[in-house]
């Protein structure tokens, strides 16, 4: 029997070349027939909804669309007869075997709570740099997916999870230390909120499981030098941020590490 799915993601442009590179990217999901619904965050509805309209997509309002946590929002939307649902960036290269390959990976097994991707970036230098966050053994926000693009077990989501941490939104206005480049940088202590949600479930559940896929897709990041730094930044705070958030909730990083698949 065909799953049905659900897929939720968000926009915040600035031009309307932007949104329609959006709409573009939004259509291979409109045309896979296994995603029933799209639930798009966003900060303004008409500007979206006159030139994306279609009546699998439902836009909802957001303060703030790319929050770590504004999935909770379009996680209430969604339909009874949904069983999986999908967290989606529009940075990331998407192709329809790419959807259902994730579809595939929860439908095969029951115990499964999330699947994603690992990612690849074109530019050698920040390529190598992901690359090596990847291969640390230590780490375990690289070892999780993400909900850059995760596919989530709805059912269990709803038992062991039921929401997207809010502490992860840096509620507290924490700031902490990370090093790029020898040089020390101040970030806000937020995000992770997948890896969160996973350590969570995992805590209260021993059988649960979570899988990143070994195949890696295409992240594609603006090559504008603070939308690079910021992204840099991004990556070097997520394993100190994952074990923060888990130590203040009490999860156990030994409990995470053997979930994995």
């Amino acid at each position: 029997m065909e799953s049905n799915v659900a897929l939720i993601t968000r926009i915040k442009a600035n031009d309307n070349k932007e949104i329609y590179r959006f709409k573009e990217w939004l259509n291979v999901f409109i045309r896979n027939n296994t995603i029933k619904e799209i639930y798009i965050l966003c900060d303004e509805v008409e500007k979206y909804k006159s030139i994306l309209n279609n009546k699998k997509v439902a836009y909802l309002l957001s303060d703030s669309p790319t929050s770590p946590t504004a999935a909770n929002q379009a996680i209430d939307e969604i339909s009874k007869s949904i069983d999986f649902f999908i967290i989606a960036s529009k940075e990331i290269y998407i192709e329809n075997q790419s959807i259902n390959d994730l579809i595939s990976e929860l439908e095969k097994n029951s115990n499964l709570l999330v699947a994603g991707y690992k990612f690849k970036l074109d530019d050698f230098e920040l390529n190598n740099e992901l690359e090596n966050y990847y291969s640390d053994e230590k780490s375990i926000a690289y070892k999780v997916p993400w909900n850059t693009f995760a596919i989530w077990n709805r059912n269990l989501f709803n038992r062991f999870v039921k929401e997207f941490d809010r502490i992860t939104d840096n509620m507290e206005n924490n700031k902490l230390i990370v090093w790029i480049d020898s040089e020390a940088q101040k970030v806000d202590r937020r995000g992770m909120e997948d890896g969160l949600a996973i350590a969570k479930s995992v805590s209260k559940n021993i059988k649960v499981k979570y899988r990143l896929m070994r195949k890696t897709l295409n992240w594609n990041i603006s090559k504008k030098h603070d939308k690079v730094k910021q992204h840099r930044e991004k990556l070097a705070r997520k394993d100190k941020v994952l074990r923060y958030f888990m130590k203040k909730k009490g999860y156990d990083v030994e409990a995470l590490r053997k979930s994995s698949m």
